[in-house]
């Protein structure tokens, strides 16, 4: 069967029909809105986010973001701080910053949206409570002890060294205490002044001994000397002598010594601190009880028995062989008593007698012989006689005889 020829049909006055217009589906959550409906407008329609994101786009989804920081901002204000949200597309991305002069030099370890901030008073400049300039102008250094923000008006301008001195908000005043900076004098256990503190003066600080010791020296450590009789000296005064040291830079070398005209001898067995002390009053000549010239001005010997410095005007002068004779304490009465000096007479069993006695007699002395002889010799023994007849005459008269 042959194909069935289609009939042909004129469509050349048919209207068309008009455009349906679908209701777009939102995109990513947002809201359309098409304000002008017109045929044939297209794209014009407007996607809105939602609040609190205000973005929007034409004939796309809009790019929705949102200053978390309109809402935020309290909290940082709180705490003296400002809010700043970074990542304007994702949530909780906000974070608390320091407000200037502050600096910020971390995070809050308790909260981290908030800011660790200090305030350096030294070294900013835009600050009407900080040092700016003030301490650099007058060549000295800025320090904030504390860089707390709420701490204000603490700073300090600190001298340079050696110079010292520091003062809080204002310009300190400098001196070069020398006492301060150097510990020569400290370091030899002394104490060390600074007279001239003025700058730059130097090395004029003196170091000065601990007492008892008085001594000092200038910009160098004291040889630092001390006389121990300053301590010592009543223990010689109650044994009657003076102290001395020897040796001022070191201990216990204080001893005592004899006073004039006491001369020292040795030192105690029992006390080597005390002298062994003599007074020969023969020997002394600046001695009030001493014997001074006494003897040898009238040629005699001078002899003290007795040389303790306690035992005084003991000393005797003794008259020179031939002569005879001493005094106590003063000259002696010489006698030139042959009879004393010679043994002529003694020899022969014969007396002695020196009828004179004055000097220098000599060979004037007399021997006697013994009785019944009645014969004597002058500066020699005499030769003895004896008439028996001064004993036995008697016997002969008896008898008339003689």
């Amino acid at each position: 069967m042959p194909p069935r020829r289609l009939q042909s049909v004129s469509v050349m006055n048919v209207s068309p029909a008009p455009p349906v217009l679908m209701p777009l589906m939102p995109a990513s959550g947002q809201t359309c809105y098409d304000a002008d409906k017109t045929c044939p407008s297209k794209n014009d329609f407007t996607c809105e986010c939602k609040p609190p994101s205000i973005d929007n786009a034409v004939g796309a989804a809009a790019v929705c973001t949102f200053d978390e920081c309109k809402v935020r901002a309290p909290n940082c204000t709180a705490i003296g701080q400002y809010c700043n949200d970074p990542d304007l597309l994702n949530d909780d991305t906000w974070v608390c910053h320091c407000l200037p002069p502050n600096v910020e030099v971390g995070r809050d370890m308790t909260n981290a949206k908030n800011a660790l901030c200090e305030l350096d008073e030294c070294v900013i400049m835009a600050c009407p409570t900080c040092a700016n300039t003030t301490c650099s102008d007058a060549s000295q250094t800025c320090d904030d002890p504390n860089k707390d923000p709420d701490s204000t008006s603490d700073w300090t301008c600190t001298c340079v060294a050696p110079a010292v001195g520091s003062a809080t908000t204002k310009v300190a005043e400098c001196v070069c205490d020398e006492c301060l900076t150097s510990t020569t004098c400290t370091d030899a256990g002394q104490t060390c002044y600074d007279a001239d503190k003025t700058c730059p003066s130097k090395n004029d600080f003196t170091c000065e001994c601990q007492p008892p010791s008085i001594d000092n020296a200038i910009g160098a450590a004291a040889v630092c000397t001390f006389d121990e009789c300053k301590v010592h000296a009543p223990d010689c005064t109650a044994i009657g002598q003076y102290c001395n040291d020897p040796d001022l830079l070191n201990d216990d070398t204080w001893v005592c010594h004899c006073l004039p005209p006491n001369v020292e001898v040795g030192r105690d067995m029992t006390n080597a601190k005390n002298a062994l002390c003599e007074l020969d009053e023969c020997v002394i000549m600046a001695c009030p009880t001493c014997a001074n010239t006494t003897c040898s001005d009238a040629s005699q010997t001078c002899a003290d028995p007795n040389k303790d410095p306690d035992s005084t005007s003991d000393w005797t002068c003794t008259c020179v062989a031939p002569a005879v004779g001493s005094a106590t304490a003063k000259v002696a009465e010489c006698v030139c008593d042959e009879c004393l000096t010679s043994t002529t007479c003694v020899d022969a069993g014969q007396t002695c007698y020196d009828a004179d006695k004055t000097c220098p007699s000599k060979n004037d002395f007399t021997c006697e012989c013994k009785p019944p002889s009645i014969d004597n010799a002058v500066g020699a023994a005499a030769v003895c006689t004896f008439d028996e007849c001064k004993v036995h005459a008697p016997d002969c008269t008896a008898i008339g005889q003689y």
